[in-house]
Parts: C-alpha cells; sequence; structure tokens
C-alpha cells in the first residue's frame, strides 16, 4: 500500500523524533516513519496538497493547511521546492529507498537553512541531523 506525502514531508520524515502538533499528530507520524523506514520498498506518492502525515494535524482542513491565511499557498511552494531539488513531479510514485538516494544526492544538511528557513523545527537540529546521517550511510545513488 503506497504512502502520500507532500514534498516537503520527504526531509520532515528524516528528522523526526517524536515531537509534534498533537499526540495524534506524533502518534500518526511516528506509524507513517515507522513503516517506511522498516520497509524501504514501500511506494511513496508524492504530492502538493495534504497528506497522510497531515491526516489528524489540527491545522488541516481538508486537503488544505490552515495554520496561517496563506499557510496552503507556501507550503505549496516548499514542497514544489523540494520536489524539483529531487527531480520528482507531482503525482510521482517512487520507492522510499529511492527518495532517500535522491535526498543524498541532491540535498545536502547546510542546504536546509535555505530550503526550510521559517520552519519552527529546523533550529532543533533534528533534519540537520538526519541528511548529515543519510549522506554518510552511503546510500546509493539514483539511476
Amino acid at each position: 500500500m503506497e504512502v502520500r506525502l507532500r514534498g516537503h514531508h520527504l526531509l520532515c520524515i528524516l528528522g523526526f523524533r517524536g515531537k509534534g502538533y498533537s499526540p495524534e499528530f506524533v502518534e500518526n507520524m511516528a506509524r507513517v516513519v515507522g513503516r517506511i523506514r522498516l520497509k524501504k520498498d514501500t511506494p511513496i506518492r508524492v504530492r502538493l496538497k495534504a497528506d497522510d502525515i497531515c491526516r489528524p494535524c489540527p491545522f488541516r482542513r481538508s486537503e488544505r493547511c490552515t495554520r496561517k491565511p496563506d499557510a496552503e499557498r507556501r507550503v505549496q511552494a516548499h514542497d514544489a521546492e523540494v520536489m524539483a531539488r529531487l527531480g520528482i513531479p507531482a503525482g510521482a510514485v517512487l520507492p522510499w529507498a529511492e527518495v532517500e538516494a535522491r535526498i543524498a544526492a541532491h540535498i545536502a544538511a547546510e542546504d536546509l537553512h535555505q530550503i526550510c528557513p521559517t520552519c519552527p523545527w529546523l533550529p532543533l537540529g533534528y533534519c540537520i541531523q538526519g541528511v548529515r546521517e543519510l549522506r554518510s550511510a552511503g546510500t546509493p545513488r539514483p539511476g
């Protein structure tokens, strides 16, 4: 069964440490992250709207983020930037192992300051550490 993920959540997964917007959000994200980390061949459908991680988010209304008035527009722009860097078009389906390989090949930990400058989680350093660990693990390059 495929997992639907927004573009920027491809990076968030690397930094997930059991924290989030609500207990329900954390529990759901832990389930999604645990599944794809365990089964690297899990098909991932990359999209520009709410996904399987967003499902219990307290700021989600239908398939839109309502955290701030312009939140959905900004989140979609963020998704699109991550997807462009990884060469993944909206609607593409690829195994999680391929997503990891693309991240390792195209995104350095230092890039996150440019890609995710307003993310409240960035100062915690979890995603930076996650990208560094992924790149140092020698994940195979996409081919």
